[in-house]
């Protein structure tokens, strides 16, 4: 097995492989975020909030749309994992996922989106209380509930975190497999790929004081070096054996 990779050395590859690509990265960004924000309007403005009954039926409409959007993430995956093995990339990649198994996007997305939906509904709940819920004795039961969501999400999101990447290397895997080879290949490395996500924090906060354009850059550097993470993992693990071993405990 070999040695881990500092975070000074995953920033390190990001940065050489996006050497001249910043410009087709950041595209496929603003056109992912673009689509996220237009159709989050769109159903503001189909399913206005109000009552309980609607904030539900936006969740669920949101729900939906995110599941569908595991397509993109699937593409931008595969755009940043071409960074780091250092193949041509293109603002079309945002797109592969349209044709490398979207359904199984679909499904790994579920699981990031189901936990995400249950963090939303407490907080659209507290919402729905009104600006002084914070007085009311029945807020205290939301707050610890959303904090809770929030803490299994992130524990959540961390060990699913290489789902994605997998399913480009080995799209014939099953969706079952890809999320057990993922948790199996983040056992003992939850905390070093959310120390990672930490050590950007000085790069947000200075992209938000400067009006927020550099975070595009921001962006683009952190999900780069998340896929040299990514990268680093199968090299100490040997995502092989890893792989053959999940299907294999599946059959038995």
């Amino acid at each position: 097995m070999t040695q881990a990779k500092t975070i000074g050395q995953l920033k390190a590859a990001a940065r050489e492989g996006l050497l001249g690509k910043y410009s087709t990265v950041i595209t496929a960004i603003l056109i992912y975020l673009g689509l996220e924000s237009g159709i989050g309007l769109i159903l503001q403005l189909l399913i206005p909030s109000g009552s309980v009954l609607l904030m539900l039926l936006n969740l669920a409409a949101a729900f939906i749309v995110e599941l569908l959007f595991g397509i993109l993430v699937s593409g931008l995956a595969y755009l940043y994992l071409n960074i780091i093995y250092g193949q041509p990339v293109s603002v079309s990649d945002l797109f592969f996922g349209l044709s490398q198994h979207p359904e199984k996007a679909v499904m790994i997305q579920a699981v990031f989106t189901a936990v995400e939906t249950a963090v939303l509904i407490p907080v659209q709940l507290l919402r729905s209380m009104g600006a002084d819920a914070a007085e009311h004795a029945s807020a205290l039961p939301l707050v610890f509930l959303m904090l809770g969501c929030v803490c299994v999400g992130l524990v959540v999101r961390l060990t699913y975190s290489q789902a994605f990447f997998l399913l480009h290397d080995y799209p014939d895997r099953s969706v079952g497999a890809l999320l057990r080879t993922s948790r199996r290949l983040m056992q003992g490395k939850k905390l070093r790929l959310f120390v990672t996500y930490l050590s950007f924090l000085p790069y947000l906060l200075v992209g938000i004081v400067t009006l927020f354009v550099p975070l595009l850059w921001v962006r683009a550097y952190m999900e780069t070096t998340l896929a040299a993470f990514y990268q680093d993992l199968v090299a100490q693990q040997a995502a092989h054996p890893v792989i053959h071993q999940t299907e294999k405990g599946k059959e038995q």
